[in-house]
Parts: C-alpha cells; sequence; structure tokens
C-alpha cells in the first residue's frame, strides 16, 4: 500500500490546469506529480499527492478556483490508492527524482549562474516624471472600480415584502 493519497482535477484547458496546479500546490502541503492532456475537448488532469488531509484542501482549493474561471470538470481524491491503480497509470507517483527533458537539460547547462547589472540611464527627473504618470494611471484605475457612492444611495429605504397573493 502507498501512504500517499492521490488527488485528481480536471480543468478545461491548459491556462485552468496551470492556475490550478500552483494554487493546489501553494494552498496545502502536496507533490505536483503532474499536468496531463485527457482525450479531446481539451481538457487537462491535474495530478497530486501527499497527506490525505493535504490533499483533500488542495484539491478543494482547484475546485473553488476553476468554478470560479468556469474551467471545472471533476475531481477525485483517492486516500490510499492499491499498488496496482498506482502502477497502471503513473510511475511518477513514487518517490523518484523528476522526469527533466533533453531539452530543458540543455538549457539549464547553458543558463550562466552569474550576478547581472542592470544600468540605470534614467535621471532623478525622468523617474519623477515616470511616478507621477504611475500615480496618474493607479488613481484612475481605482476610480473606475470604486465609484464614489452619489448622496442619494447613502440613505438606506426599508421596504415592506411583497404579500402573496397566493391562496391556501
Amino acid at each position: 500500500m502507498v501512504k500517499d493519497s492521490l488527488g485528481l482535477l480536471e480543468v478545461a484547458g491548459l491556462l485552468g490546469a496551470i492556475t490550478a496546479s500552483d494554487a493546489m500546490v501553494k494552498a496545502a502541503n502536496v507533490r505536483l506529480i503532474g499536468i496531463e492532456k485527457a482525450r479531446g475537448l481539451g481538457w487537462m488532469t491535474v495530478k497530486v499527492a501527499g497527506d490525505v488531509a493535504a490533499v483533500e484542501a488542495a484539491v478543494q482549493t482547484g475546485v473553488a478556483l476553476t468554478k470560479g474561471m468556469n474551467l471545472y470538470v471533476a475531481h477525485k481524491v483517492i486516500p490510499r490508492p492499491a499498488e496496482g491503480l498506482v502502477e497502471s497509470f503513473n510511475d511518477d507517483f513514487t518517490d523518484k527524482p523528476a522526469k527533466v527533458s533533453d531539452d530543458t537539460k540543455a538549457s539549464q547547462e547553458a543558463v550562466v549562474n552569474e550576478p547581472v547589472k542592470a544600468e540605470d540611464n534614467t535621471s532623478e527627473e525622468e523617474k519623477s516624471s515616470l511616478d507621477e504618470k504611475v500615480a496618474e494611471v493607479l488613481d484612475e484605475i481605482v476610480s473606475t472600480i470604486i465609484e464614489p457612492k452619489s448622496s442619494k444611495s447613502t440613505g438606506t429605504k426599508k421596504v415592506a415584502p411583497k404579500k402573496s397573493s397566493k391562496k391556501k
């Protein structure tokens, strides 16, 4: 028997899968096993593993997030899957190092871990004008999101509920 539980979340599209997997891993102490493309319709399955409670919390987080995005399809948490089940669909569920493609290995070797110095060519005057523009844009965005209350809407008015015209 495997000690970990398995959580599956099926969503529509890669965006939903990536967003859900990010939220799931951040919400609970789970390992992301993978994101797998399901057959047809662009559905993706996010697979996580960990303790039963952590997997349940992570999957519920993913469900809530994807329902809010209208991308939710289905979910399932298997508390202690049987060895045969785990082996039949995924070898990644067991504790093994993550698989890294050859392309990724080549790009990792090409990256040099040296600090990069950013050149600052803007003057103090340009910085202050940019800061003012940023503040103006942010004020405009906030004003469109939060409209000031008009004097008419500040007073509360109690309205009596309508009586039902149906006879018993």
